[in-house]
């Protein structure tokens, strides 16, 4: 079951969902159930191509909007677009018509069909993928921060909704504490977001917890050999989220200026779904700065650059947008926050950079090396193949999906396990 309909894969959860079926595909029977519908015939087409069994219709859901008695109430506003008694009806209702051996929940708002503390007839594996949580606390304290408040107030960002994130938080974090481990097992993408989950579990209840750390596609992201223009960066991703436009925002008005008083010719694109209105405007007030919204293929636009940077402040969970630029090869100067979960090594397959001066110094020193930049490119590449492919954490998915089954097995009755041979 996903919260979102896993093809294309344009999102976090999109992404791991799709990646984890098309990977399992091949061995294992798969039904997809999904909140949300497929945008086209093409998406549907796309995943029973992969071998996988589309059930009829979406999960029932509802509108959601903002209201007082929203804020009050003790679940999270994202549960509101769930009815979850319904929905839990007709998932049982399918487990009983087939033989599902393992039932996976990707997203955290699917977390509703377990408020009940009713007993599942199969194993389930919750992929909140990251900590909730901890993203709505790391969004107050950037917002917060002196000297932020004017790029939180550009963004739309008032106190009303500070307000509304400090509630949101501590609905989050009780269904981390109290829910979650209702599933038989949860995935976190980064031992911080795992942490976060599982900070108030018992010992026993953190075995768990497991960490998989979200992959790329190496044969679709690679390095392309085309004409790098030698005085360009690329920033991409969903610019419309609330840390992409703070960040892109931060970076244009505080490092980008820095970079052209010092390189007069120097270009930024920033590429991505859902920019907001006031980082098109403070963008098309700076020189060099481009903004081009969604675009269907990303690869071009990472290619091209000679430099590809990652000014994230806030947020949780892995980025997907680091992974795709080292598979092409690109030089990445990021923030820490950026490479969260990646066991990556600073220097050595990416520059690490905290500050409009840091970011300054090292994209300077790139632009003017070529032959550093080839380096790192090749180091990043490197690395993803060797950590963040999609053939090995699938292996980890089917490892972990095997252990819950015959770990459920063993502790059904033996007239019970009758029948339940494979998943």
């Amino acid at each position: 079951m996903t919260d979102v309909f896993p093809y294309p894969p344009h999102q976090g959860s999109a992404v791991i969902s799709y990646h984890w079926i098309r990977g399992l595909a091949s061995n294992n029977a798969i039904w997809l159930l999904s909140l949300e519908p497929p945008c086209d015939e093409g998406a549907l087409g796309e995943l029973r191509n992969v071998g996988v069994t589309v059930l009829n219709g979406v999960l029932p859901s509802k509108e959601r909007s903002f209201s007082i008695l929203g804020e009050l109430s003790s679940v999270p506003m994202a549960f509101k677009r769930i009815d979850a008694r319904l929905l839990r009806r007709r998932v049982l209702g399918y487990l009983r018509a087939t033989c599902i051996d393992v039932v996976v929940i990707v997203g955290p708002v699917l977390a509703a069909l377990l408020v009940t503390r009713e007993a599942w007839p199969c194993p389930v594996l919750m992929v909140p993928f990251d900590s909730v949580s901890f993203n709505l606390r790391a969004r107050l304290h950037f917002l917060l921060k002196p000297g932020n408040w004017k790029i939180a107030r550009a963004i739309g960002e008032n106190p009303a909704r500070l307000i509304h994130y400090c509630a949101e938080a501590l609905k989050w974090e009780r269904i981390e504490r109290d829910v979650y481990p209702r599933a038989d097992g949860c995935v976190a993408v980064t031992p911080v977001d795992a942490a976060a989950i599982a900070r108030q579990w018992s010992a026993e209840l953190r075995e768990r917890i497991h960490i998989i750390p979200i992959g790329v596609d190496t044969r679709y992201y690679q390095p392309i050999q085309t004409l790098v223009r030698e005085r360009s960066l690329v920033f991409s991703g969903r610019i419309g989220s609330v840390e992409s436009a703070a960040s892109a925002l931060w970076f244009i008005e505080r490092v980008f200026p820095k970079i052209r008083r010092f390189m007069p010719d120097v270009s930024l694109e920033i590429v991505g779904k859902d920019p907001p209105a006031i980082v098109r405007k403070r963008a098309a007030s700076i020189s060099g700065v481009h903004v081009t919204g969604f675009v269907p293929d990303i690869r071009p636009f990472l290619a091209a650059a000679a430099v590809y940077v990652s000014p994230i402040l806030l947020g949780s969970g892995m980025k997907t947008r680091i992974l795709e630029a080292l598979a092409m090869g690109k030089a990445v100067v990021a923030t820490a926050e950026s490479c969260r979960g990646l066991n990556v090594e600073p220097g050595k397959a990416i520059l690490i950079a905290e500050d409009p001066d840091s970011f300054q110094h090292a994209i300077i020193a790139l632009l003017q090396n070529p032959g550093r930049r080839a380096a790192l490119g090749h180091a990043g590449r490197e690395f993803v193949e060797a950590f963040h492919s999609w053939e090995l954490i699938t292996q980890q998915v089917h490892t972990l999906l095997e252990n819950l089954r015959q770990s459920f097995m063993s502790r059904l009755l033996p007239h019970q396990a009758l029948g339940r041979t494979g998943w």
